[in-house]
């Protein structure tokens, strides 16, 4: 795994500029594509608006081409919750997304489970 944001904080410092929005983090799997991943655990379910999804599209027009020159990226990207909150938050998110979604809504518990183990 390739924590995102520290990396981008270094990059920032070393040319001087103000950081860009990234994903969390990626993770390499066995298929050897990238999964990006964003921890959204501090966000309420009335935080899931049209401006949160803008927010999460910018962020993956920054990381992808940061990875895609070296491996494929996943087609899903990652949003982890709180394990009480997955299921509003994967309804709120398909339906701002009108149910055509890259975005698979899950815990922690769960993306372990699917793509660690």
């Amino acid at each position: 795994m390739v924590d995102v944001d520290r990396w981008e904080i270094a990059q920032a410092r070393r040319q001087h500029r103000c950081l860009n929005s990234t994903m969390d983090f990626v993770a390499l799997l066995s298929n050897k594509r990238m999964l990006l991943v964003d921890a959204k655990f501090r966000v309420e379910t009335n935080e899931l608006n049209s401006s949160f999804i803008q927010d999460i599209k910018a962020k993956l027009v920054y990381t992808k081409p940061l990875f895609y020159t070296h491996l494929p990226i996943h087609e899903k990207v990652i949003l982890l919750f709180q394990t009480k909150k997955v299921e509003q938050c994967r309804n709120r998110i398909r339906r701002l997304m009108n149910n055509k979604s890259n975005i698979e809504v899950m815990d922690i518990a769960y993306f372990y489970e699917k793509y660690i183990i």
